[in-house]
């Protein structure tokens, strides 16, 4: 008798903690449909809601809408919600480009990995900021830009799409020390099947290239970050190389990502904060291995949430104290605003998927263009007058979060610009203006009534810099829509010096 009443407790204990698993489970609208589909913009928003329903650890919060007034989400996970207790905050957000749907995916399934109770010792630690689609109406739609036209990835500098203002907007409030922008590359193109090679690998991971950057915030990728979640990426199954571009079979030169603050990266990343880009591996079609490349995307999210809690007190310190240079001015006084990639010491062993035998093999690219170095620097300034009655500098002032002022004491020599000749230049591959310049001193009797004055003294200061030097490759000027800053003898924007 007792034996059996053993078992039977036995086999009610097993089939109640059967039953606490299953209702643990907690599927993303892509796990419920079986990978057959991916998740739509409505079924995000139900599965959000429902997650913060269940965990007392998640918040939801709408952040902005879409063009279409679709909402964009954002899901706070924290033990306390309290962004002052000195944990680390990390930003990760996904889906700027509609047709690269695997960083949703993997977003998700990083939510709903806490929903059931998992990697809750990462929250001791940072909280998480998880932006899944950051583009519901080009994510419906399967298209990359947003129902604007807008590439969101390029709109980081003038903040042109109410949805690349959310992502900042959420930067400036919660000032993540990390952020993670996901995306997806396509190395199908019909270059690549004649030359009977093309990349393969699940992930590619970026680091910061723009070298505007504290050094030792810049140094970390290499050093530390890329090989710690290499490791635990690759211990998965999944293959893993670092961010890597160039067409090989057209003999471009393989370099690293762009230097460009008008990307989701590096926008953030100039403002000293420890920012990563994440490449999956597309499929030809939407669906093709969506399973894999969405868990491939979880567990690189996770490597880089595993990095940031073992190492979040000197990431915190680091960060902070990057900052703090630039806010007080004592940041590096050369800003580089033109440069290109050069070629290193060390050559780039290439793995590349052989289309003939279905193997990989190795290239030895003794051209490898892994460095970044200045081709043009400026000394920074104090700040910069911009004129109150230019509505559309004034308009770019204010959606980009800077700090200005309209009454201020003149403190300092005003410079402006005498505009030359204006000819092209290449950089990064890009056709590119180059402004001759003459800087000349003026009159510290000029109407600064009729200017806001907008110190470099804050933590956007290589940002407002890059944009507002007329020689900047990559500044306003270098935009149809600013391109009038150039149709006078002088430049309009005026150096304090």
């Amino acid at each position: 008798m007792n034996k059996i009443l053993i078992l039977l407790i036995f086999g009610i204990f097993f089939i109640l903690n059967f039953l606490k698993a299953q209702n643990h489970s907690f599927l993303t609208p892509l796990q419920q449909k079986n990978y057959k589909e991916l998740s739509l913009s409505n079924e995000i928003e139900n599965f959000l809601q429902n997650a913060a329903e269940v965990s007392d650890i998640i918040q939801l919060e709408t952040i902005g809408e879409s063009v279409n007034g679709k909402p964009v989400f954002m899901v706070k996970i924290s033990e306390d919600f309290d962004y002052t207790s000195g944990k680390l905050n990390m930003l990760v957000f996904a889906q700027q480009h509609g047709n690269e749907p695997s960083g949703k995916e993997g977003a998700l399934l990083f939510v709903s990995q806490f929903v059931e109770g998992k990697n809750m010792e990462l929250l001791k630690h940072v909280n998480f900021f998880i932006i899944p689609q950051v583009n519901p109406d080009g994510g419906d739609n399967f298209e990359r830009r947003n129902a604007a036209g807008i590439d969101l990835n390029r709109d980081h500098l003038l903040l042109q799409a109410p949805e690349s203002q959310a992502i900042q907007e959420v930067f400036r409030k919660y000032m993540p020390e990390v952020s993670v922008d996901i995306h997806e590359y396509y190395p199908y193109s019909d270059s690549w099947k004649e030359f009977g090679y093309r990349k393969d690998f699940d992930i590619q991971l970026g680091g910061l290239t723009n070298i505007n950057i504290d050094e030792e915030i810049y140094d970390l990728f290499k050093k530390e970050t890329y090989p710690f979640v290499k490791q635990v990426v690759e211990s998965q199954g999944y293959s893993f190389f670092e961010y890597t571009l160039g067409d090989l079979p057209d003999g471009e030169r393989l370099r690293h990502s762009t230097v460009d603050v008008n990307d989701g990266r590096q926008s953030i990343g100039i403002t000293n904060t420890l920012s990563f880009i994440i490449e999956g591996l597309r499929g030809e079609e939407k669906m093709d291995s969506i399973k894999r490349r969405a868990e491939s995307q979880y567990y690189t999210i996770l490597g880089l949430a595993k990095y940031a809690a073992m190492h979040a007190t000197i990431l915190k310190t680091k960060v902070n104290v990057a900052r703090q240079k630039l806010i007080q001015g004592n940041a590096n006084d050369s800003v580089a605003i033109r440069l290109d990639h050069f070629q290193g010491d060390e050559p780039l062993y290439y793995p590349l998927l052989s289309y003939e035998t279905g193997k990989d093999s190795v290239f030895f690219i003794e051209k490898y263009y892994s460095v970044v170095k200045p081709t043009l620097n400026v000394h920074k300034p104090k700040g910069y007058l911009v004129p109150q009655n230019d509505s559309l500098l004034v308009g770019w002032l204010k959606r980009s979060g800077f700090y200005y002022e309209e009454n201020f004491q003149l403190d300092g020599a005003l410079m402006q610009y005498k505009l030359g000749e204006i000819s092209t230049t290449n950089d990064e591959g890009i056709e590119n203006k180059w402004v001759d310049v003459q800087k000349l001193k003026r009159e510290n009797s000029t109407d600064v009534l009729k200017y806001y004055y907008v110190s470099v003294n804050q933590v956007y200061a290589y940002k407002i810099i890059t944009a507002l030097e007329p020689q900047s490759m990559y500044g306003l000027v270098y935009y149809p829509e600013f391109e009038y800053l150039l149709d006078n003898d002088y430049f309009p924007i005026l150096r304090v010096e």
